[in-house]
């Protein structure tokens, strides 16, 4: 079964609100994540260099490449 992910991030009082909603058939699992904007632009940081990291080992055109991210 395919689980589907949206992402919203959002002010608050740490400074940003990271939500991660999953959805698998009908259950639907919220995780909320607060950080400061240091520990967010770091977070993004970590993300985009393990995803360049892997592109760079991956095949030219790997299968999941024309998926949209949410």
């Amino acid at each position: 079964m395919e689980i589907d992910f949206e992402f919203e991030v959002g002010p608050s009082k740490e400074g940003v609100q990271l939500s991660i909603k999953s959805r698998m058939g009908r259950v639907l699992k919220v995780t909320s994540i607060e950080m400061t904007e240091r520990e967010a632009l770091r977070l993004a940081e970590v993300l985009t260099r393990s995803v360049q990291e892997r592109q760079a080992k991956a095949p030219e055109n790997p299968p999941d490449a024309q998926e949209p991210i949410n």
